[in-house]
Protein backbone atom coordinates (compact mmCIF):
# COMPACT_ATOMS: atom_id res chain seq x y z
CA UNK A 1 0.00 0.00 0.00
CA UNK A 2 2.71 2.57 0.47
CA UNK A 3 4.20 1.98 -2.78
CA UNK A 4 0.87 3.06 -4.36
CA UNK A 5 0.91 6.10 -2.32
CA UNK A 6 4.00 6.88 -3.69
CA UNK A 7 3.60 5.98 -6.38
CA UNK A 8 0.30 8.66 -6.43
CA UNK A 9 1.87 11.35 -4.98
CA UNK A 10 4.64 10.98 -7.31
CA UNK A 11 1.85 11.43 -10.64
CA UNK A 12 0.86 13.95 -8.62
CA UNK A 13 3.91 15.88 -8.11
CA UNK A 14 4.43 15.58 -12.11
CA UNK A 15 0.79 16.77 -13.12
CA UNK A 16 1.47 19.76 -10.98
CA UNK A 17 4.42 20.90 -12.45
CA UNK A 18 3.35 20.26 -16.40
CA UNK A 19 0.14 22.24 -15.11
CA UNK A 20 2.85 25.13 -13.70
CA UNK A 21 4.93 24.72 -16.84
CA UNK A 22 1.71 25.55 -18.82
CA UNK A 23 0.44 28.55 -17.12
CA UNK A 24 4.44 30.17 -17.32
CA UNK A 25 4.51 29.47 -21.08
CA UNK A 26 0.84 31.01 -21.39
CA UNK A 27 1.71 33.68 -19.78
CA UNK A 28 4.93 34.36 -21.35
CA UNK A 29 3.75 34.21 -24.66
CA UNK A 30 1.01 36.81 -23.70
CA UNK A 31 2.31 38.90 -21.48
CA UNK A 32 3.73 41.17 -24.33
CA UNK A 33 -0.01 40.33 -26.48
CA UNK A 34 -1.71 42.45 -23.56
CA UNK A 35 -2.22 46.11 -24.44
CA UNK A 36 -3.79 48.40 -22.09
CA UNK A 37 -6.57 50.35 -23.49
CA UNK A 38 -6.98 54.11 -21.83
CA UNK A 39 -10.71 55.27 -22.12
CA UNK A 40 -11.83 58.74 -22.90
CA UNK A 41 -13.64 60.85 -20.91
CA UNK A 42 -16.59 59.25 -23.03
CA UNK A 43 -16.60 56.07 -21.03
CA UNK A 44 -16.10 57.48 -17.78
CA UNK A 45 -19.77 59.47 -18.51
CA UNK A 46 -21.27 56.76 -20.48
CA UNK A 47 -20.63 53.61 -17.74
CA UNK A 48 -22.44 53.43 -14.73
CA UNK A 49 -20.24 50.89 -13.20
CA UNK A 50 -16.46 51.98 -14.43
CA UNK A 51 -14.76 48.66 -12.27
CA UNK A 52 -16.78 46.92 -15.24
CA UNK A 53 -15.22 48.39 -17.95
CA UNK A 54 -11.92 46.56 -19.27
CA UNK A 55 -8.43 48.14 -19.79
CA UNK A 56 -7.08 45.39 -21.01
CA UNK A 57 -7.03 43.34 -24.23
CA UNK A 58 -5.09 40.84 -25.77
CA UNK A 59 -4.06 42.38 -29.26
CA UNK A 60 -2.06 38.66 -30.43
CA UNK A 61 0.30 38.68 -33.51
CA UNK A 62 2.98 37.29 -35.15
CA UNK A 63 6.49 38.39 -36.26
CA UNK A 64 7.70 36.57 -39.12
CA UNK A 65 11.59 36.61 -40.19
CA UNK A 66 12.01 36.09 -43.88
CA UNK A 67 14.59 35.95 -46.41
CA UNK A 68 14.41 39.79 -47.66
CA UNK A 69 11.49 40.90 -45.41
CA UNK A 70 10.16 41.11 -42.20
CA UNK A 71 6.09 40.41 -41.82
CA UNK A 72 4.00 41.45 -38.85
CA UNK A 73 0.37 40.39 -38.69
CA UNK A 74 -1.29 41.92 -35.20
CA UNK A 75 -4.80 41.44 -34.40
CA UNK A 76 -7.07 44.76 -34.34
CA UNK A 77 -10.51 43.48 -33.71
CA UNK A 78 -13.07 46.86 -34.19
CA UNK A 79 -10.16 48.69 -35.10
CA UNK A 80 -10.88 51.33 -38.55
CA UNK A 81 -7.68 52.05 -40.33
CA UNK A 82 -7.82 55.60 -39.73
CA UNK A 83 -7.70 55.17 -36.16
CA UNK A 84 -4.66 53.65 -36.11
CA UNK A 85 -1.14 55.20 -36.39
CA UNK A 86 2.12 52.87 -37.37
CA UNK A 87 5.63 53.85 -37.07
CA UNK A 88 9.21 52.55 -36.95
CA UNK A 89 11.94 53.49 -34.34
CA UNK A 90 14.77 52.33 -33.84
CA UNK A 91 14.37 48.29 -34.56
CA UNK A 92 10.76 48.62 -32.99
CA UNK A 93 7.29 49.09 -34.51
CA UNK A 94 4.97 51.20 -32.54
CA UNK A 95 1.36 50.60 -33.29
CA UNK A 96 -0.60 53.03 -31.54
CA UNK A 97 -4.63 53.79 -31.96
CA UNK A 98 -7.62 54.15 -30.42
CA UNK A 99 -11.12 51.27 -30.39
CA UNK A 100 -13.96 54.11 -30.75
CA UNK A 101 -17.03 53.32 -27.93
CA UNK A 102 -19.85 51.92 -30.04
CA UNK A 103 -22.47 54.41 -29.08
CA UNK A 104 -25.76 51.91 -30.31
CA UNK A 105 -26.07 50.52 -26.58
CA UNK A 106 -25.29 54.00 -23.78
CA UNK A 107 -27.59 53.82 -21.28
CA UNK A 108 -28.14 50.01 -21.58
CA UNK A 109 -27.19 47.52 -18.60
CA UNK A 110 -24.15 45.84 -19.09
CA UNK A 111 -24.44 42.08 -18.27
CA UNK A 112 -20.80 40.95 -19.21
CA UNK A 113 -18.65 43.29 -21.14
CA UNK A 114 -14.84 41.85 -21.98
CA UNK A 115 -14.24 44.55 -24.52
CA UNK A 116 -12.06 47.29 -24.00
CA UNK A 117 -12.10 50.72 -25.85
CA UNK A 118 -9.90 53.76 -25.49
CA UNK A 119 -6.97 54.70 -26.84
CA UNK A 120 -3.92 52.10 -27.27
CA UNK A 121 0.07 51.62 -28.26
CA UNK A 122 1.61 48.17 -28.83
CA UNK A 123 5.37 48.64 -29.68
CA UNK A 124 6.65 45.82 -31.11
CA UNK A 125 10.38 44.70 -31.35
CA UNK A 126 11.79 43.76 -35.12
CA UNK A 127 14.29 40.85 -35.09
CA UNK A 128 15.98 43.25 -37.89
CA UNK A 129 16.91 46.41 -39.46
CA UNK A 130 14.14 47.44 -41.68
CA UNK A 131 13.79 49.83 -44.54
CA UNK A 132 10.63 52.34 -43.39
CA UNK A 133 10.22 53.25 -47.09
CA UNK A 134 9.42 49.57 -48.40
CA UNK A 135 6.55 49.63 -45.26
CA UNK A 136 3.23 48.63 -46.19
CA UNK A 137 0.60 47.94 -44.54
CA UNK A 138 -2.89 46.74 -45.22
CA UNK A 139 -6.28 46.08 -42.47
CA UNK A 140 -8.53 43.24 -43.91
CA UNK A 141 -10.96 41.10 -41.55
CA UNK A 142 -9.40 42.80 -38.07
CA UNK A 143 -6.35 41.84 -38.74
CA UNK A 144 -3.45 44.27 -39.81
CA UNK A 145 -0.63 43.22 -42.12
CA UNK A 146 2.68 45.09 -42.20
CA UNK A 147 5.41 44.35 -44.57
CA UNK A 148 9.03 45.62 -43.89
CA UNK A 149 12.12 45.03 -46.26
CA UNK A 150 14.94 44.09 -44.41
CA UNK A 151 17.92 46.75 -45.02
CA UNK A 152 20.43 45.26 -47.25
CA UNK A 153 23.75 44.54 -45.84
CA UNK A 154 25.67 47.39 -47.88
CA UNK A 155 23.22 50.08 -46.77
CA UNK A 156 24.16 49.30 -42.59
CA UNK A 157 27.16 51.25 -41.47
CA UNK A 158 29.99 49.44 -40.53
CA UNK A 159 32.39 50.77 -38.29
CA UNK A 160 35.77 49.10 -39.12
CA UNK A 161 38.64 48.75 -36.00
CA UNK A 162 42.17 50.13 -36.33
Amino acid sequence: MPLELNELSRSLGEAWQNISEGWRELLNRSNSALTRFFPGKDANEKFDDRAAFPIWAMLAGEVIDKDKSVIVYLELPGINREDCDIRIEDRKLRICGEKQLETGHIGERYYMMERAYGKFERIIPLPTDVDPESARASLHNGVLKIELAKKHDSERHRINIE
